[in-house]
This record gives C-alpha cells, structure tokens and sequence, in this order.
C-alpha cells in the first residue's frame, strides 16, 4: 500500500511504552471506509492495515497493539 503521509510516524502509548507507527491516520482512514462495528474484526483490520503500511508489530505483543490501535482509533474520530 502507498502511503500518503509522507512516512510521517505518530507515537502512541503500547502497553507502557511509546512506538512509532508509520502512516497511522492513513491506516485509520482504510479502516473507516470498512464501516465495521464489531471490535474484534476492528481490531484485526487496524493491525492488517498499519502492517500493510510497512509497520512491525511481534507476534506476541499483538493483542497490546490491538488495544492500543483502537484506543488511537477511537480517540482519533472522537467515537
């Protein structure tokens, strides 16, 4: 996926500790257009998507990404 934010990174708050996620908003915008309501596949898209933008995410702390992208996504459409 081409991102558009320039390989712009925003930190976000993982578990306790800051990582940089590259192309965040552009993620959020892909999972958006989704319309999903359920928050286990929400959760699931966002991490696909800000994958998609090139971003490593450790099998064993994906359920701590998963929160905290929803977190994130929550916060950052005022839901």
């Amino acid at each position: 996926m081409v991102c558009s934010c320039n390989l712009n990174v925003k930190i976000i708050n993982v578990g306790g500790i800051d990582a940089g996620i590259t192309c965040l908003y552009d993620a959020f915008a892909q999972v958006k257009k989704l319309n999903l309501n359920d928050e286990s596949i929400l959760k699931d898209e966002l991490l696909k998507q800000i994958r998609s933008f090139g971003n490593y995410v450790p099998q064993r702390r994906e359920e701590i990404y998963k929160e905290a992208l929803l977190k994130e996504y929550k916060k950052y459409f005022q839901l």
